[in-house]
C-alpha cells in the first residue's frame, strides 16, 4: 500500500531528490572550510553567492513541494487516498535533512563532503 504510493509518486520523489543534489552543490559554494571553524573570517560575501544560487533552487522547490500539496490534499479528500501524502512527508524529510546538512557545512563540519 505504501510502497504503491511511492512508485507512483516517484517521479515526484526523484525530481526532489535532483532538487536536494541542485540545492546542495550551489550552496556547497558557501561552506566554512574546517580549518577556519571558529575563526573570525570575513564572510560577507557567502551570503550574496548563497542567495543567488541555492535560494532559487530551494524557492522553485518548495513552490513546486506547496502546489503538489494542493492537490494531493484535495484529491485524497475527494477520493479518501491519502497514500500520496506518505511520499509528500518522505519529501519533506529529505529536504529537513538537506538543511541541516547544509549547515552543519556552513558552520564547517562537513570536511568529507566537500
Amino acid at each position: 500500500m505504501i510502497v504503491s504510493a511511492l512508485i507512483r509518486e516517484k517521479w515526484w520523489l526523484v525530481a526532489n531528490v535532483i532538487g536536494v543534489a541542485a540545492y546542495l552543490h550551489f550552496s556547497s559554494k558557501t561552506w566554512l572550510e574546517p580549518e577556519l571553524r571558529g575563526e573570525a573570517v570575513a564572510r560577507g560575501g557567502d551570503a550574496v553567492v548563497w542567495a543567488l544560487s541555492a535560494l532559487p533552487v530551494l524557492a522553485t522547490v518548495l513552490v513546486a513541494d506547496l502546489m503538489w500539496l494542493s492537490i494531493v490534499t484535495r484529491r485524497g479528500s475527494r477520493t479518501k487516498d491519502w497514500r500520496a501524502m506518505f511520499a509528500l512527508f518522505c519529501v519533506g524529510a529529505i529536504w529537513v535533512g538537506t538543511v541541516v546538512i547544509d549547515q552543519l557545512g556552513r558552520d564547517g563540519w562537513l570536511p568529507l563532503l566537500r
